[in-house]
């Protein structure tokens, strides 16, 4: 049985809305990223550029299965978010490269200053006027 998980999420114009299509079968979410026919250009180009000359070479790198790669890099299955990761772990592929072409750096202070992030403390008291309650 094929089931997709479909969302649908209000824009902020009241009377827009926007549908998108989970596939868990595959980990990946149609319409947020470019097709897979742009996408497969990006993989043959990253492969060729790290000196895999074949798809199998490329894919047992990434610990996947050789036939799972060649369904992206010809476009006939989206890329997974998870195959993404190995990418991003094994090279350090850009996933915003991999999934949207996007080479847009200007978030590179902020995250240097952040750093990765594990001891960020997040402030959880809401921010503005504070409101009497009505009883």
């Amino acid at each position: 049985m094929n089931r997709h998980i479909v969302c649908i999420a209000k824009t902020c114009q009241e009377f827009a809305n926007c549908k998108t299509t989970f596939e868990p079968e595959y980990g990946s979410i149609s319409g947020m990223v470019d097709p897979p026919e742009i996408v497969k250009n990006r993989l043959k180009a990253l492969r060729k550029e790290l000196g895999f000359k074949t798809q199998v070479d490329f894919a047992q790198r990434l610990g996947i299965d050789k036939s799972t790669y060649n369904l992206y890099e010809n476009g006939k299955r989206p890329l997974t978010f998870e195959t993404a990761c190995l990418i991003r772990r094994q090279f350090g592929i850009s996933v915003d490269w991999l999934f949207f072409g996007d080479l847009h750096q200007s978030a590179i202070q902020t995250m240097a200053r952040i750093g990765r992030g594990d001891d960020v403390e997040i402030e959880t008291k809401p921010r503005g006027r504070k409101h009497a309650s009505h009883r």
